[in-house]
């Protein structure tokens, strides 16, 4: 399905006559969707389809609650499992975060297009960058209905994830997608779908960065991290090192654990972000050279970008 949407993998997700959101087959008879449409679902939940409308007879929520925050704790995901072991089309999925400025368009449905009632519908997004988790998008309106929606990257018609919702609970702006690959993180290891994800049908999914829950806690370890003068001597030098890839622009915070989580979310947006945390091991490595710190701190972004 290189360059194209696999439409007929997309599903509306609904109780009884209630519309709730989207979402789409993944394998025979499972369906991806939001925790958040999911929840609202359980006891009657089914999906409408090309292959018409199907009962739900099994949900799996990740997380298994919401949590206390606003929005739905991450990664905001769900399975359903359909009564019919309908099987999906030949869909390609890519567990690699579309790059900053890249657009990806979102497959789902909405009762807003023209024709009366819930349609296909879709939205076309710009990646601003990682967000806590999720992927940042911008520039299409997302409406109520898109959750769970099958996230596309239209270069290669590869699915990279499923879009959460907008990013206001009274607006149309943009809003977030969970990765693909935090699904596969969150299966156990001897589930059926995690070795499907990791399959020969799969992208490559490559070198993936280490997340800020990998880094801070590494950072904070580094000797006279708690010192503001010694942080912004890491930003400066970092910065200075980075050079052509283009500046590292990090908000102060006086707090310890803020200021270098400015930091980390500063390189994981930054237009290179691999090289960006090079360039901050590179200058802990000047400013405190054999700290045990800053070695972990290495083996743990080489890592990630596949070096040693």
């Amino acid at each position: 399905m290189r360059g194209s949407v696999a439409w007929s993998a997309v599903v509306g997700v609904g109780a009884g006559s209630s519309f709730l959101g989207s979402g789409f087959l993944i394998a025979p008879g499972l369906v991806v969707t939001a925790a958040h449409v999911a929840r609202r679902s359980v006891g009657e939940a089914a999906v409408d389809a090309v292959f018409g409308r199907v009962p739900v007879r099994g949900v799996r929520l990740f997380p298994a609650a919401p949590g206390p925050g606003r929005f739905h704790a991450f990664p905001d995901l769900a399975l359903l499992a359909l009564a019919v072991p309908v099987e999906p089309p030949e869909i390609v999925v890519d567990l690699r975060l579309p790059p900053a400025g890249s657009e990806v368009v979102v497959a789902g449905c909405s009762p807003y297009t023209p024709t009366p009632g819930v349609q296909r519908d879709s939205l076309l997004l710009t990646v601003a960058g990682p967000s806590g988790g999720y992927v940042r998008v911008t520039g299409d309106e997302v409406r109520d209905g898109f959750s769970g929606g099958m996230v596309v990257r239209p270069d290669t018609g590869a699915v990279c994830g499923v879009l959460k919702g907008s990013r206001a609970f009274d607006g149309v702006r943009g809003g977030w997608f969970t990765p693909l690959g935090a699904l596969a993180d969150v299966l156990a290891p001897d589930d059926p779908l995690r070795a499907r994800l990791s399959g020969q049908a799969v992208v490559d999914p490559g070198p993936r960065l280490p997340s800020a829950r990998d880094l801070v806690p590494v950072l904070l370890r580094v000797r006279d991290m708690d010192d503001p003068d010694f942080r912004r001597s890491v930003v400066r030098t970092a910065g200075d090192l980075l050079g052509d890839p283009g500046p590292l622009h990090v908000a102060y915070r006086a707090h310890a654990g803020d200021h270098v989580l400015e930091l980390v979310q500063a390189c994981l947006q930054h237009r290179d972000p691999a090289a960006a945390l090079e360039a901050v091991v590179g200058a802990l490595g000047l400013l405190r050279p054999g700290l045990a710190a800053v070695e972990e701190l290495r083996l743990l972004v080489a890592g990630a970008e596949g070096g040693s």
